[in-house]
This record gives structure tokens, C-alpha cells and sequence, in this order.
């Protein structure tokens, strides 16, 4: 019984992984069992039909024990997987909001504290203007006893020399006679 060469295509989706060598040989082996060229009888083609049954159930029970043992786990890990990329995801828009919502408090904060240190500086400002009108009013009162004390200095200096100047003043017009 010769062989048949057959050529295998492949899903055009997967057309950069093409077959494996292992996947061919299965292929060619499976084929070359199901059809038989029949040269005694000069038929072309025919189907075997016990060997295609039991490639079929051979076939099913390879496919179940894939599904079971290798496709099923390999489903559940990725399923697992993309639940938990959901959940980062998640709880990375959850961080991203809080951050959000902490930044617009920092906002907020900064703000109500420039206002309080505006309305503290104001305040000391006023009461700096306050201190020094206070200040300056003592001064100037101050200023003002000096200048009385001086003025009645200048005053009572001004009457001494009158007096001491009409003492003087009379005691030449006046001299007592000399003996």
C-alpha cells in the first residue's frame, strides 16, 4: 500500500505558526489509513471505513482527555488571570479617584490656610498700625511734656534774666554810695 503525499493547509488567522512537524506526520498518517488508492481494482479513491470509526473514536477520546486534562485548566488559568488584571484595573481607577479626591482636599486645605494666614497677616498689620498709633501718641505726648517742660524752663530762664538783668540794670542806675 503506497502512501499518498498531502499537502496540509492551515488556518489563515494562524498563518505566522504554521504546523507542527508532529502535527503533519499525524496528519499524513491519518490520511494515508482512511483513503487507500486501490490499484488491483483500478478504483481511485475509497474511503476505509473501520479505519476511519476508529480514527473518529480515537479522535473523540483524544479530544475529551485534551478537554478535560489539558484545555479546561489552561481556561480556568486565564480565566483567573483576567479576573485578577479586572480586579488591578479596578483597584487601580479606585487609587486614581482617591488620589483625585485627596488632591482636591489638599486644594481645599491649602486654600482655607493661605485665606487663614491672609486674615492672621491682616490682623497683624492692624494690630501693628494699632501699637504704633498708640506708640506714636505716647510719643508725641511725650514730645509735648518736654516741649512745656522746656517752655517753662525758657520761661522761669527768661524771668531770671529780666530779674537778674533789672538787678543789674538797677544796681547801675541805683548804686548805693560807696564808703
Amino acid at each position: 500500500m503506497a502512501g499518498l503525499t498531502v499537502v496540509i493547509f492551515y488556518d489563515s488567522s494562524r498563518a505566522l505558526q504554521p504546523p507542527s512537524l508532529h502535527a503533519r506526520l499525524i496528519s499524513i498518517y491519518e490520511f494515508n489509513h482512511v483513503c487507500r488508492y486501490d490499484r488491483r481494482h483500478g478504483q481511485g479513491l475509497r474511503v476505509d471505513w473501520p479505519h476511519l470509526i476508529a480514527q473518529i473514536i480515537s479522535f473523540g477520546i483524544v479530544a475529551l482527555l485534551l478537554q478535560r486534562f489539558a484545555y479546561k485548566p489552561v481556561i480556568d488559568m486565564l480565566e483567573e488571570r483576567r479576573k485578577r488584571i479586572a480586579e488591578g484595573l479596578a483597584n487601580a481607577e479606585k487609587i486614581k479617584s482617591e488620589l483625585a479626591r485627596a488632591e482636591a482636599q489638599r486644594q481645599e486645605i491649602l486654600g482655607q490656610a493661605n485665606t487663614q494666614a491672609t486674615r492672621l497677616i491682616e490682623e497683624a498689620r492692624a494690630a501693628a498700625a494699632k501699637v504704633q498709633e498708640a506708640e506714636t501718641q505716647k510719643a508725641i505726648a511725650a514730645a509735648e511734656q518736654i516741649i512745656a517742660k522746656a517752655r517753662e524752663a525758657a520761661a522761669q530762664d527768661h524771668a531770671a534774666c529780666w530779674l537778674n538783668c533789672a538787678r543789674k540794670s538797677a544796681g547801675w542806675w541805683f548804686k548805693p554810695p560807696r564808703r
